[in-house]
């Protein structure tokens, strides 16, 4: 079935009222020539001589003023060469989001539609280079397999009816540019042949023992051999051309030696001794590979750099991972044994999605269709590795990877995208998201059961037991799958891992959920999933999914000042007008000082008891922490939302005592039950920045590696953008630094003023466009501001957020703060504002004393003595946000300071019905 191609072009009616078909007319001759000139430049005009100048303008005389020659014997074959050059060479030169690519997916539907004509006429070097470069087109725009497959079978028989396939004989005068650059095509036609093959597991259209494989040499001695180059640069392009050849080889040689139907049957040792010279091969030629992205000629060299990379640990992982049908695997499946081929396969599968993530969405977002197969089968390996391992540390950096990758891959989605690279984008990243969930859930339940373990004897009730389970072979994933592929090893790697689970009476509903969506993804790697992927997908995605909004709550192993220093030293060391440290000045401040003992007492810890799989929690009366785990736990919270001030009282920083602290105060603070597999999206607050600079890049940079549940984005700045998603329905979040926006902390005075919050104040303007851009980019049925500082307030409002304000009303969002040490929602402007202040130390005062204050406040956390302990949740579906505001039951020794009868049940909840504006 081909579930995506480019759809039919509407027809319009003409004077008669008949219809007719749409024809595009062909670019001016200036255009033409503005985008010949910007091809060669781009990153697929230097790697693949597609066009030759000298033979090309042939084709121009042709398609434009019939003038028909040797080289260019008819016009429709020259029009549809013009039509698929003006589509590759507008989206290679085009900036992923400027309309040019709209305008390319317009050129390809118009070659595509003038192939009948096309084919009518006799074999053309014009026709060639047409297919190859729809071939390409498809791959980019569209990501249709069935058609690559069609244009690239054609493109290669018309490379060896053309004598492609043989080195050509010396002539003399044009007749030999055209020889080399036929020459040029075919060597284009075997990597794509090789490239195609070794993704989808079929039969190559090349047959190698067919074709003269002499490399291209750079040329004669008298000079004649230059025109093998398109254009200028020759030697440059030309080692990039033949290191794409050299690997395309290889890739040849890994299909025919280990994916082949012969390679299938291969005994161990054959298999082993294929494997071990295929890795030699592989390495001999990545010792060979240039840097091209230190050579100051065009900035596109450093997609070159990533090309090359990208492919070489995919071939390794493709070499290696096929150890896994030596019978040795069967009896130790081990893929962590230093220098196992199975433990290089899964570290290369980790490359390439690492490698994925230095591409940057906003420059290079239209070559994503050409690595989504390699995303694919790389998150396949990973969810195969967890599987095997779900309780080793690094699964769970394994799937902290898979979740980055996920949503590193939906940023490459722009507003013009065109609707086939949309349905390919999504296809996948549906897939990558159920082997994320699937993954996380083995995670999670693998602990669980460990925990059943520690604490009972007898029978072994681990979830990934070494027993081998009775599983019939019929209902063996490799049955399902009709192709000698990579996908199929790789379904073959995961059957023998599924086969060996302990599951009992669970495997065939564990079959049941997992094979659907396993076997519609690797089912010849074509992406082609429209009829299979949809019901997968629906039915894994939640249709209802519940998040904590937690803010204000990082007390626990903050240690003020001294009272002596803070109240007769400093006083002196101010008198001699010595310069004391933002972070002395902070941990002296009278009020946090005043505080900190409470706030510690009532965050508390999470306990997670082992005594039963229902993860009974132990609540000491002052502890939070573990309220929060408790309501969570009962509601099954998916993620927490952090709305910042993470650590009271000065932040941490990369040195002992913010890792100590960091430790302390959160690593060891949310851990067990439902906060072990959780997502915290965190968020920067005042209290996180006094340390500047270096406090900044901890939290943003060192503690996501820290601790693979708190996230901070992939860039490394304090802003940043993620979704979460449902079966049908998406919820965008934006992510700011609003320290950036407060006035006052730009003032000499003020703890929070130094280079990070100056330079950061200066560029608060990127953080309002980003805002901007994220929520006009999505199309969620949902939209929400995470920042600290709240615009509506009971202790003050803070007008300085005011442009990010206005965003969020325009795109009809809703703005989730904290600051305020207590529980409160606000409605202005048509406007839901959430305040989460209040999971550490609550202040009655922040919220007026329990008071209402104006027309905008519908309920405070809060009554005239104290604030309330608490959190608050988002029940996120498609009809609605549920939101529920929990305020624990504050009982001490000498008092009830916040009496709640029942708080497991919200205090206070309000739903939100109206979706956000789409632009």
């Amino acid at each position: 079935m081909r579930p995506i191609t480019w759809p039919r072009i509407a027809r319009k009616c003409t004077a008669e009222g008949h219809h007719g078909d749409r024809q595009l007319s062909l670019p001016e001759k200036s255009l033409l020539f503005e985008q010949i000139e910007a091809f060669q430049k781009s990153i697929c005009g230097q790697i693949l001589p597609l066009i030759n100048r000298a033979c090309f303008e042939y084709t121009i005389r042709a398609a434009y003023d019939n003038e028909l020659s040797d080289i260019s014997p008819g016009v429709s074959s020259a029009r549809v060469c013009i039509f698929a050059f003006m589509a590759l060479s507008s989206f290679f030169t085009g900036h992923p989001h400027y309309d040019k690519i709209v305008t390319a997916d317009e050129y390809a539907r118009e070659a595509q539609d003038l192939l009948p004509e096309m084919l009518n006429e006799s074999v053309t070097l014009d026709g060639l280079q047409a297919l190859a470069m729809l071939c390409l087109c498809c791959q980019a725009i569209s990501g249709d397999m069935l058609s690559i497959e069609l244009m690239l079978s054609s493109a290669t028989r018309f490379a060896f009816h053309l004598k492609g396939n043989v080195y050509p004989e010396a002539v003399e005068g044009d007749h030999l540019g055209a020889k080399l650059h036929v020459r040029n095509l075919f060597w284009i036609c075997f990597i794509l042949d090789k490239i195609f093959s070794l993704r989808t597991g079929l039969q190559p259209f090349v047959d190698v023992t067919n074709c003269d494989l002499t490399l291209p040499g750079m040329q004669t001695a008298n000079g004649q051999l230059d025109r093998l180059q398109p254009f200028c640069l020759q030697q440059h392009n030309h080692t990039m051309f033949l290191t794409l050849i050299r690997l395309c080889q290889i890739q040849s040689k890994i299909y025919q030696g280990l994916y082949s139907f012969s390679a299938q049957r291969q005994s161990d040792a054959d298999l082993l001794a294929t494997i071990r010279s295929l890795d030699i091969a592989l390495e001999e030629w990545r010792s060979s590979v240039p840097t091209f992205s230190g050579r100051p000629i065009h900035s596109e060299n450093r997609m070159a750099d990533f090309l090359f990379d990208m492919q070489y640990h995919y071939c390794m992982a493709a070499i290696h991972q096929t150890s896994s049908r030596c019978t040795a695997w069967v009896r130790n499946q081990d893929t962590c044994a230093a220098g196992s081929s199975l433990a290089l396969s899964v570290g290369a599968s980790r490359s390439v999605l690492r490698k994925f993530l230095e591409t940057d969405p906003q420059r290079e977002g239209q070559f994503l269709l050409f690595c989504l197969p390699e995303l694919s089968t790389s998150t396949i390996h990973l969810f195969s590795n967890i599987l095997m391992s779900p309780l080793e540390d690094r699964s769970e950096t394994d799937l902290c990877l898979m979740r980055v990758v996920l949503e590193h891959l939906g940023k490459h989605i722009w507003r013009q995208t065109p609707t086939t690279f949309i349905a390919q984008v999504r296809l996948v990243e549906g897939f990558m998201g159920d082997l994320y969930r699937l993954a996380e859930m083995a995670i999670l339940k693998a602990r669980r059961e460990r925990s059943m373990q520690d604490s009972t004897t007898g029978e072994n009730h681990f979830l990934f037991a070494p027993s081998i389970s009775t599983i019939p072979s019929e209902m063996s994933f490799s049955n399902y799958c009709d192709d000698s592929s990579i996908a199929e090893s790789s379904v073959g790697f995961l059957a023998d891992v599924v086969r060996r689970l302990s599951l009992g009476d669970a495997k065939d509903s564990f079959l049941n959920l997992i094979k659907p969506i396993v076997m519609a993804s690797f089912k010849k790697m074509t992406l082609a999933l429209a009829s299979l992927a949809p019901t997968a997908l629906a039915s894994s995605a939640p249709e209802k999914m519940t998040v904590g909004v937690i803010g204000d709550f990082g007390w626990t192993g903050f240690q003020p000042a001294p009272l002596s220093f803070c109240n007769d030293v400093m006083p002196r060391l101010i008198a001699e007008n010595i310069t004391i440290p933002r972070e002395v000045q902070n941990d002296c401040d009278p009020g946090d000082r005043a505080a900190v003992s409470n706030a510690t007492a009532l965050q508390g810890k999470f306990q997670y008891s082992r005594l039963s799989m229902f993860a009974l929690l132990t609540l000491g009366t002052a502890d939070t922490a573990a309220y929060i785990g408790k309501v969570c736990e009962k509601k099954n919270c998916s993620a927490f939302v952090s709305v910042g001030d993470n650590f009271y009282d000065s932040g941490v920083d990369f040195t002992t005592a913010g890792i100590n602290r960091f430790q302390e105060a959160w690593v060891d603070m949310y851990r067990g039950g439902v906060f072990d597999h959780a997502t915290w999206y965190q968020c920067l607050g005042n209290h996180d920045v006094v340390k500047g600079q270096s406090g900044v890049d901890f939290e943003t940079k060192v503690a996501p590696l820290y601790d693979s549940r708190w996230y901070f984005g992939t860039t490394g700045e304090p802003y940043y953008t993620y979704d979460l998603k449902g079966a049908d329905w998406t919820a965008t979040f934006v992510v700011v630094d609003s320290d950036c926006f407060i006035e006052k902390y730009q003032e000499s005075t003020s703890v929070y003023q130094n280079e990070y919050t100056t330079k950061c104040h200066q560029a608060r303007d990127t953080q309002v466009a980003f805002l901007e851009k994220a929520f006009a980019e999505s199309e969620a049925e949902w939209k929400f501001l995470q920042l600290h500082h709240g615009y509506m307030s009971a202790a003050g409002n803070n007008t300085d957020v005011a442009p990010l304000i206005s965003v969020v009303e325009k795109h009809g969002g809703v703005v989730l703060n904290g600051h305020d040490h207590c529980l409160a929602h606000f409605y202005n402007n048509n406007t839901n504002f959430i305040l989460a202040g209040g999971a550490g130390y609550p202040e009655v005062g922040d919220c007026n004393y329990g008071v209402p204050l104006g027309p905008y406040t519908k309920w405070l956390g809060a009554n005239s003595q104290s604030a309330a302990n608490g959190f608050v949740t988002m029940d996120i579906s498609r009809e609605e946000v549920n939101v529920e505001f929990y305020a624990r039951d504050m009982q001490f020794e000498g008092g009830d300071l916040y009496p709640v009868k029942n708080d497991m049940n919200p205090s206070y909840s309000f739903k939100i019905k109206t979706h956000a504006r789409r632009f």
